[in-house]
């Protein structure tokens, strides 16, 4: 009777064991599906966050392509009338007699559509002189540009 005593309860629990692993397989087999789906979505928001990301960095990169152009473009515009404008005005001013004197120091230089006269002159004849020879120059090139007389009077 001891036997069966003991044999009982551990018949019991194999069966229950058994029942429990089966459970258990089972709870296994519907996680392992659960996680395979959470996975799949996981993977399919990477890749769609991917993408944007791509299309992003390719905007951004055209948008950065298209204003090194056109900073590009104005160099080229600047750089031209500079070679073009700057040498023009200043063979103008030292062809003007009277503003080719030895007092005088006018340097001429060109950007962004607007010529500089820097340094000095004897009088204040002589600075108005050098812009009006400028104007003039760019009227007879039909350039834009307009003149900035930044010239001092040192008599």
């Amino acid at each position: 009777m001891r036997t069966g005593f003991v044999l009982g309860p551990a018949l019991l629990l194999l069966g229950l064991g058994l029942v429990g692993c089966s459970n258990t397989a089972e709870g296994v087999k519907e996680d392992t599906a659960k996680n395979a789906q959470a996975a799949s979505n996981a993977a399919d928001q990477t890749a769609a966050a991917t993408d944007k990301a791509v299309d992003n960095a390719a905007q951004a990169t055209k948008q950065a392509a298209q204003n090194a152009g056109e900073a590009t473009s104005q160099a080229a515009k600047n750089t031209a009338a500079a070679l073009n404008v700057t040498p023009k005005v200043k063979d103008a001013i030292m062809a003007d007699k009277t503003l080719n004197d030895t007092r005088n120091t006018i340097d001429v230089d060109s950007k962004d559509g607007i010529v500089h006269l820097k340094g000095h002159v004897a009088s204040e004849e002589m600075k108005q002189q050098a812009t009006t020879v400028a104007e003039k120059t760019l009227k007879d090139m039909n350039a834009t540009d307009t003149v900035s007389n930044e010239l001092t009077v040192k008599p």
